[in-house]
């Protein structure tokens, strides 16, 4: 961009302090950073003392991520489940029938809100609770390194807590 901008100088600086993500959560994510961006100096996590992420093995994957996020939701702050394309329909189905709002938007003042997404999806997005279902998945359904990229975004995208559910083993 500066050779746009003759006569301009400028300093570049990069950025190393991740203050959205607690300590806890970017320990899951760092390992996969040399695999995707080998040339990106892994950020530091300012804030510790978050709550380490929870690791739920359960062969009904969408079934229990629902139930997590619904836990969630009761209580304070936005909650988002990050999904596979294939498990999104039956999770958003699920959370359906247990009348919360899946768009964002309450019909009626009680209503609770639950976004559901793919990872692809949530880049540049954040919430307080993240449910991500079945990461394995989310690695497989696109080619080559977009895969691992895709689940480092879902794994950096809470700024609170990371509840892991999965039937496969754990990609990282």
């Amino acid at each position: 961009m500066l050779e746009h901008l003759p006569g301009e100088e400028a300093t570049v600086e990069e950025l190393v302090l991740a203050y959205r993500v607690p300590a806890e959560i970017m320990r899951l994510a760092l390992p996969l950073l040399p695999q995707i961006a080998p040339h990106v100096r892994p950020p530091e996590a300012y804030r510790e003392g978050g709550e380490p992420p929870r690791r739920l093995r359960d062969s009904e994957v969408a079934h229990r991520a629902a139930e997590e996020a619904v836990v969630l939701d009761a209580g304070e702050g936005s909650v988002a489940v990050v999904a596979p394309a294939a498990l999104v329909p039956a999770i958003r189905e699920l959370l359906a029938r247990a009348e919360v709002d899946v768009d964002g938007s309450p019909v009626e003042d009680f209503a609770l809100a639950v976004r559901v997404l793919e990872a692809r999806d949530a880049k540049g997005l954040e919430f307080d609770h993240v449910v991500l279902a079945e990461p394995a998945a989310i690695v497989e359904e696109v080619e080559g390194v977009q895969g691992r990229r895709h689940l480092y975004v879902a794994l950096t995208r809470a700024t609170k807590t990371l509840t892991v559910v999965h039937s496969l083993p754990l990609p990282w």
